[in-house]
């Protein structure tokens, strides 16, 4: 959560930072749900209104958050695997 914060605090009290910020959460946490990386960006960056300067921001969160995902449920697989073979 420290990235987040270090964010935050580089874009305060800039009101289209603050929006780019809310998309790259918005497209992170679509990412993580549908597992659709192109169109958590879409959303993302047609519900926040963020414009194109966001883009960059909003891309990178959603493509970390879906390999974080995909990582995570191989590996949560995996031991869910291991516990029914024994």
């Amino acid at each position: 959560m420290d990235t987040v914060g270090d964010l935050h605090d580089r874009y305060r009290g800039n009101r289209a930072g603050e929006t780019a910020l809310v998309g790259a959460l918005v497209g992170a946490t679509v990412v993580a749900m549908l597992r659709l990386p192109l169109s958590s960006i879409v959303i993302a960056l047609l519900l926040t209104r963020a414009g194109p300067a966001a883009a960059p921001m909003v891309i990178m969160s959603v493509v970390v958050a879906y390999i974080a995902t995909l990582l995570l449920t191989a590996r949560r697989g995996d031991a869910d695997h291991a516990r029914s073979t024994t």
